[in-house]
């Protein structure tokens, strides 16, 4: 139930800044890009859509949506310096195959669009 956790923070955010630039306004869909490799990537999208929709009751957000799009993650090899997109399976370099993937540090999730009823 961490993902719970993590979209009540979400919910909580977002209706904070909707009251800060239009207030009174009713979020229709959240989008979210979820970093490949985070650990709410590993949730399915049904999932993850009823912990908001559990997050968001008794909100303004209580009627809204939440997609999600997973987002690569460039990885370097430390061994030959290869860049290589990173599918969260493995930490083994394509290209030398020694298993010294560096995942750089960043958002896991971030908040890239919030559609409002009018």
């Amino acid at each position: 139930m961490h993902e719970f956790h993590l979209l009540a923070k979400l919910v909580k955010l977002v209706e904070a800044r909707l009251e800060e630039e239009c207030p009174g306004a009713r979020p229709v869909t959240v989008r979210l890009q979820v970093r490949i490799g985070s650990h709410l990537h590993d949730h399915d999208a049904a999932s993850l859509q009823a912990s908001f929709a559990l997050a968001a009751q008794g909100t303004a957000m209580e009627q809204a949506r939440l997609e999600v799009f997973p987002v690569a993650t460039l990885a370097r090899c430390r061994a030959c310096g290869a860049q290589h997109e990173w599918d969260g399976a493995t930490l083994t370099c394509p290209t030398c195959e020694t298993p010294t993937l560096e995942i750089p540090d960043g958002p896991e999730v971030v908040v890239v669009g919030i559609e409002v009823a009018e």
